[in-house]
């Protein structure tokens, strides 16, 4: 994989001398469609590094990644799954330790914490029982570091799961999801620009009977390869690094930036909302 990172460098050519005032060390996709989104919260995010309250969805997405992580880390090598049960406690064991970790009170938003324990080892073995057998890993939480031209800083990626044919990418829903949502393809673009790979996203949904929905279920959770569509996502991010760096010029790291207001539902999920200059 490294010779196809070299390749693809000398195909798209050299970071060109540029100067970056944002004062980070790479971007991501999640900063990317982060910017695209509220250029606002952005700026609390990356520029003045205000922690957002954290959000119990958040403590079980991160307990479901690091239960399926440890199963298909040992994967690579043994190409056998974990036993059941070993899942469903790294789980429990990851939901709790984060609670414990946290420096700011959680908002479980109406919901409660054991119960949604429950409900996360009951969906962790349900993608474990019914997707996990098919998913033979090459590289698990594999880290891609990339310079592409006319950014003026590095792309930094890690991906969550990838084999021989194609990056996955885990997500857990509320409910159904069978296309891929908007907010995803930025980051399955700038994958296929790091890999010449396929993108498909699994995703766990937390219905009150356990779902998991993937490209073999609904082939609308998969972006084929395109160099038509990575040639449209490299303009794409061009475009967002060149108003990233045209934002900072003009108000500088202390100023309001733009933000989402036409984008009601993006404002009601956000933890900056509260003290956010366009809501109060």
């Amino acid at each position: 994989m490294g010779d196809r990172l070299s390749a693809l460098e000398n195909l798209l050519g050299p970071l060109p001398p540029s100067e970056w005032p944002l004062h980070t060390s790479h971007l991501s996709a999640t900063q990317l469609t982060m910017f695209r989104r509220c250029q606002e919260q952005y700026r609390h995010r990356y520029l003045l590094h205000e922690k957002e309250r954290p959000a119990g969805a958040l403590i079980w997405g991160g307990a479901d990644h690091k239960a399926h992580e440890l199963n298909f880390q040992q994967k690579i090598e043994s190409h056998e799954d974990l036993p059941v049960g070993d899942v469903e406690l790294a789980f429990a064991e990851a939901f709790d330790s984060r609670i414990a970790e946290s420096e700011e009170e959680i908002d479980w938003k109406g919901g409660k914490p054991g119960q949604m324990k429950d409900q996360g080892v009951k969906l962790v073995a349900a993608y474990h029982t019914l997707v996990s057998p098919r998913v033979q890993p090459v590289a698990v939480e594999r880290k891609i570091e990339v310079n592409l031209p006319d950014v003026p800083a590095p792309i930094l990626a890690y991906l969550d799961v990838e084999t021989e044919t194609e990056v996955i990418e885990r997500k857990t829903a509320k409910g159904k999801v069978s296309q891929v949502k908007p907010d995803w393809r930025l980051q399955g673009g700038i994958y296929q620009l790091m890999t010449g790979k396929p993108i498909s996203w699994h995703v766990s949904a937390k219905t009150k009977t356990p779902r998991v929905y993937t490209p073999a279920e609904e082939p609308g959770l998969a972006i084929p390869y395109s160099e038509g569509y990575t040639a449209s996502i490299l303009g794409t991010v061009q475009d967002t690094a060149h108003q990233m760096v045209a934002v900072m010029e003009e108000k500088g790291p202390d100023e309001r930036w733009p933000g989402a207001l036409e984008h009601q539902w993006a404002c009601n999920y956000c933890g900056y909302r509260p003290t956010c200059p366009w809501w109060n």
